[in-house]
């Protein structure tokens, strides 16, 4: 097993309570509130591993539409429809992953 550092450690702890926390999935509040994602990936974090998200996001409460972003740490995935993922910090919405052709 790989000796992890100790923010890598923090990380998969917040990312597992987080994943308890919102197993049940997200509320209609929460996903009315949560930004979107257009021609996401999934990727390993460049500096300390572990999934993130990277795309270009809509209605985020703080970055500027179409911003292509990666976020914090995926805790949990919509795996019934692929329609939302809970990262450490918020829900996002999933549209148009980013392997899909637009036609």
């Amino acid at each position: 097993m790989p000796v992890r550092t100790p923010s890598e450690a923090a990380i998969e702890a917040a990312r597992l309570e987080i994943a308890e926390e919102c197993a049940s999935g997200p509320t209609a509040g929460e996903l009315a509130e949560a930004p979107l994602l257009q021609d996401w990936s999934i990727r390993p974090h460049p500096q300390v591993g572990g999934p993130v998200m990277s795309g270009c996001v809509y209605g985020h409460p703080s970055i500027a539409d179409g911003t292509r972003i990666t976020t914090t740490h995926v805790a949990l995935l919509d795996e019934g429809g692929g329609t939302w993922g809970r990262t450490l910090s918020r829900y996002y919405l999933l549209g148009r992953p980013e392997d899909v052709p637009l036609h």
